[in-house]
């Protein structure tokens, strides 16, 4: 996985504001059919970044402010891919959070909960990051 500053070095970049108080984390059904669509429309897609870390696979969108996050084959959830993406909603900063797993349920539960956690540490630098009269 990537770094969670990384997020929210990202969150500032797309512009969002850190007046935002509350934070959320929503998850919805991905976009593409499996993750080896996912990674081939992506890679095709002019204006993204991409880079490796740790083995796992980053492409960051730059036009739909999204990164996406592809495990590496070493990895148990193997084929996985989540999509995270800064939003406001409500006054509230969130983030859209996109889970892909073929995997067995089990290998895929503990992918997710292991974002869940990472967006967590993410919350926590934002609110953290937030002058005092703001939380």
């Amino acid at each position: 996985m990537f770094r969670t500053s990384l997020i929210a070095a990202a969150i500032g970049a797309f512009g969002l504001a850190w007046p935002f108080v509350a934070f959320a984390i929503a998850q919805d059904q991905g976009e593409y059919s499996t993750v080896a669509e996912a990674r081939e429309a992506l890679m095709a897609k002019p204006g993204i970044q991409v880079r490796k870390h740790k083995g796992w696979l980053i492409i960051e969108d730059l036009e739909q402010k999204k990164l996406w996050s592809f495990t590496p084959s070493s990895h148990e959830a193997y084929p996985a891919v989540v999509s995270r993406q800064p939003v406001e909603e409500n006054n509230m900063l969130a983030i859209k959070m996109q889970v892909m797993c073929q995997a067995p349920e089990p290998e895929c539960k503990r992918l997710l909960k292991s974002f869940e956690a990472l967006n967590d540490s993410i919350r926590q630098d934002v609110v953290n990051q937030q002058p005092s009269d703001k939380r």
